[in-house]
C-alpha cells in the first residue's frame, strides 16, 4: 500500500467529496469545525495503515497551509479553513490537497527508513568513517566478520533489528517507534519501489537511474534531514522546508 497508488487517491478523493457535501452540517460553528476536522482525519487514517500513523493536528499556522514534523511524527493543517462556513471551492481543494501533501512527506520518511534498514539506501550526510564509528558505538561491530561487513558498507545487514532501528532513529531524528516499525517491515521497500510512477509525479522515484526519464534534472546536492517542512499560502502549495514539493496536489 502507498499514498501514491490509485486506490489511495480515489479513496481520499471520495472522502473529500463527502466532506464538501456535508460542510455546513452541525448545530453551531464549534460542532461544524470539529466534524470537518474529524472527517479529514478519517480520510487520512486508512492511507497510513502500512506505517505508524501520523498525528493530524489543526492549528493556526499564520500564512502556511500546513506543515509536517518528522521529529514529532505529526502533521499540521491550518485551522482557518475548517472554521470557515463560507469557504470557497478553491480553498477547499487546497485544504484537502494539504492533508494529502503532508501525509506524503510522512510516507517519504518512512520509506527512507525502510530502505536504510534493508541496505538499499545509504545515508548521504555521513562519511564511511562516521558510519563505522557510530555502528561501533552501538555495538554493531562485534566479531571479526561483523567488522569486515562494516568496512564493506554492510554493517546494517549484519546487525540486529534493534541496532538497525536505533541507528536509523539517530540518522533521521525520528521517533524510535517509527524506526522500529520501518525496520520490521523493511521488505515493503521493494514493493514500494516497484510501484508504477503516477502520471502526476513531478520527480523521479527513489533508486530510479537519473536520465532514464527525460525532463528530470539531477539534484545538485543530497537530501539533508531537518526539523519540519511547510507549505506557505499564496505559493501554489510549494513547500519551503527541507522536503520540497512543487505542488500540494
Amino acid at each position: 500500500m502507498s499514498l501514491q497508488s490509485k486506490m489511495s487517491v480515489d479513496f481520499y478523493s471520495a472522502r473529500c467529496a463527502d466532506l464538501w457535501k456535508n460542510w455546513l452540517k452541525g448545530a453551531n460553528a464549534t460542532a461544524r469545525k470539529a466534524a470537518r476536522e474529524g472527517k479529514i482525519r478519517s480520510a487520512l487514517g486508512p492511507l497510513m495503515e502500512f506505517m505508524v500513523p501520523v498525528a493530524v493536528l489543526f492549528e493556526d499556522l499564520d500564512d502556511s497551509h500546513g506543515a509536517y514534523s518528522w521529529t514529532r511524527w505529526r502533521l499540521y493543517i491550518n485551522s482557518d479553513n475548517t472554521e470557515d462556513d463560507d469557504i470557497t471551492y478553491e480553498d477547499f481543494i487546497e485544504l484537502c490537497s494539504t492533508g494529502y501533501h503532508e501525509t506524503r512527506h510522512a510516507e517519504q520518511f518512512y520509506r527512507i527508513a525502510q530502505g536504510l534498514a534493508l541496505g538499499k539506501l545509504s545515508f548521504p550526510d555521513k562519511s564511511k568513517a562516521q558510519i563505522i564509528q557510530q555502528q561501533q558505538g552501538l555495538g554493531m561491530g562485534t566479531g571479526f566478520m561483523a567488522k569486515v561487513a562494516m568496512f564493506e558498507g554492510k554493517g546494517m545487514q549484519q546487525s540486529s533489528r534493534s541496532q538497525r532501528a536505533q541507528q536509523i532513529q539517530e540518522w533521521l531524528d525520528k521517533p524510535i517507534t517509527v524506526a522500529r516499525t520501518a525496520e520490521a517491515a523493511k521488505g515493503g521497500f521493494d514493493g514500494y519501489i516497484g510501484l508504477a510512477k503516477p502520471q502526476w509525479f513531478k520527480r523521479l522515484p527513489a533508486l530510479l537511474p537519473w536520465g532514464l526519464l527525460r525532463g528530470f534534472p539531477k539534484p545538485s546536492r543530497p537530501f539533508s534531514p531537518g526539523q519540519s517542512s511547510s507549505c506557505p499560502q499564496g505559493a501554489g502549495g510549494r513547500s519551503t522546508g527541507v522536503v520540497r514539493s512543487k505542488s500540494s496536489r
